[in-house]
């Protein structure tokens, strides 16, 4: 038979997940789009409400636009469909079980068709059908919950380009902090060479600036040399602001969590957003009426672990 691809948000009764505060409703970062629809990939999706169902949806802005989430029982309201998750353009009406954009159509950017899980939410991994521009796809999406949290973490990035593929789901775990103040990070590829890649903020990537030149914008940094600690400038010593990627946005203290970053991608530099999710098992409650974080909850109660999402990124400089 066929793999199921489909992965619940498992129930898990440990520590609620730290950043999260009461009434600060859970957010998630989706990735897994293709190409034509990639204005979703890195979209944040705030749950918002619940429909009649009981369902959680949920919104992100995107490019200008406003994106929904949604569990319809039957999206064109025919009394013969099929019950689906769906990523579309328009609000759902919260009062009714069917057809929940009053379109009378099935018309939608993704759709999952499975039953309502227990957790009120679409899976953390399965395969939805995605309009690719001329053709349905079946393409794994990912979604993993937010944090808006400090440097004591490992960060799971997603969100670049094709052609580093490889860096989708490396964990970046804290290494200390340079003599800026800055957290750094580290993370191995699992191949035959054992690389390591690091992140981190440089006051001038380049050192001090020539008479007449201009000095070079603070950055965050992802490359595959290690950076010296007791430097603030040109942490890896080499004179030059070569990378995999980099991006302006942010502070010293800690990464951005959703940012625009400038990435090399094989043959050129594109710019992305990348987005960076907690490595964690942490857990937070969602309820209805209500947003709330809990410490040792009973089984009962529908916990949504922190889930994994994948973070890309390229090479060579700029």
């Amino acid at each position: 038979g066929r793999e199921d691809t489909t992965t619940p948000w498992p129930i898990a009764a440990s520590r609620a997940a730290a950043g999260t505060q009461v009434g600060e409703p859970p957010r998630f970062v989706m990735s897994g789009v293709c190409d034509f629809k990639a204005s979703l990939n890195g979209a944040v999706f705030e749950v918002v409400g619940f429909t009649a169902s009981g369902a959680a949806y949920l919104r992100a802005e995107v490019a200008n636009t406003t994106q929904y989430i949604y569990h319809d029982l039957d999206c064109n309201g025919g009394g013969g469909g099929k019950a689906r998750w769906i990523i579309g353009n328009h609000a759902p009406n919260t009062s009714k079980l069917v057809d929940l954009d009053d379109d009378g159509k099935c018309n939608y950017h993704a759709r999952l068709d499975v039953a309502l899980a227990d957790s009120k939410l679409p899976p953390v991994r399965a395969t939805w059908g995605v309009f690719c521009g001329s053709t349905w796809e079946p393409m794994v999406l990912n979604f993993v919950l937010q944090e808006e949290r400090g440097a004591n973490s490992s960060l799971m990035l997603n969100g670049a380009c094709e052609g580093s593929s490889f860096f989708n789901g490396l964990i970046f775990d804290l290494q200390g902090k340079t003599a800026s103040g800055s957290p750094y990070y580290k993370a191995m590829v699992n191949n035959e060479e054992k690389q390591s890649f690091y992140i981190y903020h440089d006051t001038a990537c380049s050192g001090s600036a020539a008479p007449g030149e201009e000095a070079p914008v603070p950055r965050w940094i992802l490359d595959e040399s290690e950076p010296d600690a007791h430097r603030v400038k040109d942490l890896d010593a080499d004179h030059k602001c070569e990378y995999h990627a980099r991006t302006f946005e942010g502070g010293l203290s800690a990464l951005p969590v959703s940012a625009s970053w400038r990435m090399f991608c094989g043959t050129e530099w594109k710019d992305v957003i990348l987005s960076f999710s907690a490595d964690s098992h942490e857990a937070v409650v969602l309820q209805q009426g209500d947003f709330a974080v809990v410490a040792g909850a009973p089984l009962t109660s529908p916990l949504l672990a922190l889930g994994l999402l994948s973070f890309s990124v390229l090479v060579r400089a700029f």
